[in-house]
């Protein structure tokens, strides 16, 4: 299955990454990271040019990296600065492939297209709640999904009222929803008129009904901004409770993806009580009801996620879905033939 290549996916939060290198797979390939001596982050392949062993479990000193089956070893660029056999000649194209990479908003973003147009200003603002990355809640996810169903589920939010009964779910029955893409870009807006406070919402909002304002919105590749604002009966969706999330999916192998999620809010934002009850409850809707579902439709759909081939019938609230599809297999077939170097 073709991805997209020349464009930023997140490796990480940056928290995550330190002096002890770790192995993600990334589009198919493992890839290294490490945080160098200087504070940046390295990133390149994490296959030995020799034997294909994972440089990740070598030894790193300085911001070198020493391979665990026969000691050859590779510097941050990717380039082979050591052979301890024989007379030490280093064979020609002994070197690893290295990414561009850059740290935003407490995330890693590489890019495994052509180095020449990795441009940071391309990297999607995370829409965050008065733009405080310190206040982020974080985590990581494998999930053995295709990244194209988790987009599908993402995107129709009215999935929650089957899938997430007893956390995000209203109940409403009086829904608008409105569909708006341009571009790159797609949204899709909710909002439930007149409801039960839903449970993940009762902390911050202290009335028993209001309105249900939510939005998603994605930008390609794989970063959705995910917004739940609980307001009083029709006042301003940004006047009550405001909750900005995130979903950042990176594709792993071809039936597998990353799940990146991050979420920060406008009130009790320094109470630690309120960020485990809030990890559970993401974690909780993630792995034990998403997770689940999203994988045994995969199983039925012969473990790939092409829609079009299985002849999938559509319903209203796929359009936003159905959209980024389209801009997807768009953006893929312009960039082959354009002949994009890929990794």
């Amino acid at each position: 299955m073709p991805f997209l290549r020349n464009t930023w996916y997140c490796a990480g939060w940056s928290q995550h990454v330190t002096r002890t290198p770790i192995a993600r797979l990334i589009l198919g390939r493992p890839v290294m990271l490490f945080r160098k001596t200087d504070g940046d982050v390295a990133a390149m392949d994490d296959a030995c040019a020799h034997r294909f062993a994972p440089l990740h479990k070598g030894e790193l000193d300085g911001d070198v990296i020493t391979c665990p089956y026969h000691g050859l070893a590779y510097d941050s660029r990717g380039v082979c600065i050591l052979n301890p056999h024989g007379d030490g000649r280093i064979p020609p194209r002994t070197q690893v492939r290295a990414y561009p990479v850059h740290e935003l908003q407490g995330a890693v973003w590489i890019w495994p297209g052509d180095p020449a147009l990795a441009n940071p200003a391309l990297i999607v603002d995370l829409d965050i709640v008065n733009n405080d990355p310190s206040r982020m809640l974080t985590g990581h996810l494998e999930m053995p999904i295709d990244y194209r169903i988790i987009l599908d589920n993402l995107l129709d939010l009215t999935h929650t009222s089957y899938v997430h009964r007893g956390t995000f779910s209203t109940g409403g029955k009086t829904r608008d929803a409105k569909f708006e893409s341009s571009g790159d870009y797609v949204r899709a807006t909710y909002i439930d008129h007149d409801v039960e406070t839903p449970p993940s919402q009762k902390p911050f909002f202290d009335e028993p009904r209001g309105d249900y304002h939510t939005y998603i919105d994605w930008h390609a590749p794989g970063i959705l901004h995910n917004a739940i604002m609980m307001t009083r009966t029709n006042e301003d969706r940004m006047a009550g409770s405001v909750m900005k999330s995130g979903h950042i999916i990176t594709p792993a192998t071809e039936g597998s993806s990353h799940y990146f999620w991050y979420s920060t809010r406008n009130r009790r934002v320094e109470d630690p009580e309120i960020d485990e009850r809030l990890r559970t409850i993401i974690n909780r809707a993630f792995t034990q009801e998403d997770e689940p579902m999203m994988e045994a439709c995969q199983a039925y759909m012969g473990g790939h996620g092409d829609l079009y081939e299985l002849k999938a019938i559509s319903l209203p609230s796929d359009e936003a879905a159905l959209r980024v599809r389209r801009i997807m297999e768009r953006l893929i077939a312009g960039e082959q033939q354009q002949g994009a170097k890929i990794a």
